[in-house]
């Protein structure tokens, strides 16, 4: 028994020497190879951030100048256990700096929009963490050992066969700046537009349209020595006031109110200016929101459909990420910068497992997708919802608030509990799945393969079959028509043959009736035979007398 306990024991760690000599050995690998991260919002810091983790080479090229970057985007962002989670990963210090740079609350509050009065909550503690985002973008850069181009902006790809710096699978495609540098790398991943555009054409689809949803956000910020004795503007908090036919997400965190407003155009009559929105609104968060000092950025939200493949068609090594390759419906916040963080952490593992970017990219779709149907069926399940009663003028706070925490219970006794979105294990997950998709994709190939050599074999068979067939029908042509000759040629000589007969027989019978017409006739030619001899012999004796 010790004995096998013993064994089991040494088993177990040759496994896991195995295992840590693998993973080394692609790190290893993965510092020879190089990623430019286009675009450094925090779906490019997380891409960053992750594939430095694994040891490669990145590049974030950032169009905005370094000290108007922080400044730019006002907005509040949420992170669940599932983004904390890989995040953890990346440095030990991490998970504590997170906690620091939080909103510290522990609900989320839902509020009546006239009075103020709390009608529901949200547990939030450590399992979701809410941050204003140049704050979060701010620490992100600090833990990122990425090299940044700040104030260069990309005007085109070029990953066509003919643009890499070599053959295929190795050739490395580049992004041409406005000032004409050319950023080369192994793969390209890229958060903005105009890379949208470039895939959407190496697939043939211009035409994929975003969607209007009819909601406009509006987001701003105020600080607290701008407007003293706000209650809202105190402690660290969080709250949801809930309208009839909109609602406002506000974050107090350090001094400073940041804000995110959403208004439901369902009649299409344009924009509401966030002065009327609020008309009636609970006092202080009018003032808040109205100040002089804020500046207000308003967007008229759209869900930007996922193409084919968020992969360039051309060379497999552009990748879209972030917005630039889908967005979700409004109304997910929970859901949307998180999918992000876990897609990153994915990508990072499947690029250092493959033994090419085109490889890595494929199976990184593939195990992405699931979990991309999931996310946006809950998305959209809130989205219809929220949107039908707003539609009514009866939004309601139940529909307005998130499920945080642990999966749901099965429904039968002995059933296993059903996976919450947050306990999902990105990097675990494709870790352990990586060599089965390999799997899938070989029998898919080896498929594909199958399938074209038979049909290929059924073709030329059938091409062989109508030869024969036709080669056969001319033989049979032919024969008919050799035969049709012969029996013509035939008949034509039976026909001769009878003429001739014909002939012979009526010239006989002439010669019988000149005969027996002129029976002296023969004298009489004997006789002028005769007088010819003589004039000869008559002419040959002058002759010789002469």
């Amino acid at each position: 028994m010790i004995t096998a306990v013993v064994a089991a024991i040494a088993i177990t760690q040759r496994e896991a020497r195995r295992e840590k000599e693998a993973k080394e050995a692609e790190e290893a690998e993965a510092r020879k190879k190089s990623i430019v991260v286009v675009g450094a919002g925090l779906a490019g810091l997380f891409a960053a951030l992750f594939c430095r983790a694994q040891g490669f080479t990145v590049t974030v090229v950032e169009e905005k100048h370094e000290k108007e970057f922080l400044d730019h985007d006002d907005g509040i962002v949420w992170l669940a256990p599932n983004a904390l989670r890989v995040l953890e990963r990346v440095d030990e210090k991490i998970s504590k700096e997170l906690k620091e740079a939080a909103c510290h609350i522990k609900k989320l509050h839902y509020r009546r929009y006239k009075s103020g009065k709390s009608i529901a909550t949200t547990n939030v503690g450590e399992d979701l963490l809410a941050f204003a985002k140049p704050n979060l973008q701010y620490l992100l850069i600090g833990f990122c050992t990425a090299t940044f181009r700040f104030d260069v902006r990309i005007v085109s790809y070029h990953d066509a066969p003919e643009d890499l710096d070599g053959p295929l699978p190795h050739g490395k495609p580049y992004a041409l700046s406005s000032d004409g540098e050319k950023f080369y790398a192994d793969c390209i991943v890229s958060t903005e537009d105009i890379a949208r555009t470039h895939v959407l054409a190496s697939a043939g689809e211009e035409g994929l349209a975003e969607i209007d949803t009819k909601w406009t956000a509006t987001t701003g910020s105020v600080m607290a020595e701008d407007l003293e004795g706000n209650k809202l503007l105190g402690d660290d908090r969080a709250d949801v006031w809930v309208g009839e036919e909109s609602y406002i997400t506000t974050l107090t965190s350090d001094g400073e109110l940041v804000f995110t407003a959403y208004d439901l155009d369902a009649k299409n009559e344009g924009e509401l200016p966030l002065d009327e929105l609020v008309e009636g609104w609970e006092p202080d968060l009018v003032a808040a929101v109205i100040h002089g000092s804020v500046s207000p950025t308003s967007k008229r939200a759209t869900i930007r459909q996922k193409p084919g493949s968020l992969a360039s068609r051309k060379s497999r090594k552009l990748l879209l990420f972030g917005n630039a390759g889908f967005t979700f419906p409004p109304h997910s916040d929970n859901l949307e910068y998180s999918y992000h963080a876990e897609a990153a952490s994915t990508l990072a593992v499947c690029l250092r497992k493959a033994a090419s970017v085109p490889l890595g990219l494929e199976v990184y779709t593939r195990i992405r997708n699931p979990r991309y149907a999931k996310a946006m069926m809950i998305a959209q399940d809130r989205f219809n919802t929220i949107t039908g009663s707003a539609a009514d003028g009866e939004l309601e706070a139940a529909e307005l608030q998130w499920e945080v925490g642990a999966g749901a219970e099965g429904g039968e006794e002995g059933e296993e509990k059903e996976e919450s979105w947050g306990e999902y294990d990105a990097e675990k997950f494709a870790e352990k799945n990586f060599d089965g998709v390999i799997d899938v994709l070989t029998a898919e190939l080896l498929g594909k393969q199958k399938d074209m050599i038979e049909a290929q074999a059924r073709a030329q068979a059938e091409a062989e079959a109508e030869a024969k067939a036709k080669m056969e029908q001319e033989a049979k042509s032919g024969e008919e028509s050799n035969g049709g000759q012969q029996e013509e040629i035939d008949k034509g000589g039976e026909v001769c043959g009878i003429a001739e007969a014909e002939g012979e027989k009526v010239e006989g019978e002439d010669m019988e009736k000149v005969r027996r017409v002129t029976p002296e006739g023969d004298t009489q030619r004997e006789e002028s035979d005769t007088r010819k001899q003589n004039s000869d012999e008559d002419v040959v004796r002058d002759t010789r007398a002469v």
